[in-house]
């Protein structure tokens, strides 16, 4: 029901556009189950409403975040299968550490998504970048939020703030419903200066390009350290 409503927001926001020029628009999502259903809602609403839509390349590299050995216990099932240690690691993980992993290296942390993310960018930009293309992705939550931080979608947050969820339960994201995130190019100037370091201006404030992720990575470190 999520993804339907969903859908019939996105349609009545972006359909006309779709109907304008729908070879400017690609379609990803994950290979999970749960992404697929998704898109299945959104394509149909989208035929539905006469808007020929393809199906959705299947993008392993958006994939959620994978525990490894963690998943689909809590914490306190990992310590009584009796691995203190890894249920300590994963205490830090629920408590917001971007490092924190499984310990025989099966998972990703936090940051190892970010850096996923960052990789994923780079190839959006490569691929889709300076023609104005419009990108629908069906994705996680995690990797969404890999996504805004390195695009400082949310300029106001920490990366803390950005991915914990909130004391209630819940979450800036919603299950179904399309968030708009920033473009992936724009018009930007790169001064370099003599020490090495860089000035970047860019005409569009609330956006930055994928052509920087590597640093905005570094910068991602540095501020969870």
């Amino acid at each position: 029901q999520a993804a339907e409503l969903g859908a019939s927001q996105f349609v009545q926001g972006y359909g006309e556009l779709l109907r304008a020029d729908l070879s400017n628009w690609v379609f990803y999502r994950s290979p999970l189950n749960r992404t697929a259903a998704t898109a299945a809602s959104y394509l149909r609403v989208l035929r539905e409403a006469g808007i020929p839509v393809p199906e959705p390349t299947v993008d392993p590299d958006i994939i959620e975040i994978t525990h490894g050995t963690w998943d689909g216990l809590t914490v306190e099932g990992i310590e009584a299968a009796g691995r203190s240690d890894d249920a300590k690691l994963a205490g830090q993980y629920r408590e917001g550490n971007f490092v924190a992993k499984s310990l025989d290296g099966s998972g990703e942390s936090k940051l190892d998504v970010i850096a996923r993310a960052a990789r994923w960018l780079q190839h959006l930009q490569d691929k889709h970048g300076g023609g104005g293309t419009n990108v629908l992705i069906f994705g996680h939550g995690t990797f969404q939020n890999s996504v805004e931080l390195l695009l400082r979608c949310y300029p106001g947050l920490t990366p803390q703030q950005l991915f914990n969820r909130n004391p209630s339960g819940g979450s800036h994201l919603q299950r179904g419903k399309a968030h708009l995130l920033v473009p992936l190019q724009f018009d930007m100037s790169i001064e370099q200066l003599p020490d090495g370091r860089k000035v970047v201006t860019f005409n569009d404030e609330t956006s930055l390009s994928a052509l920087l992720v590597s640093e905005v990575t570094k910068t991602a470190k540095a501020a969870i350290a």
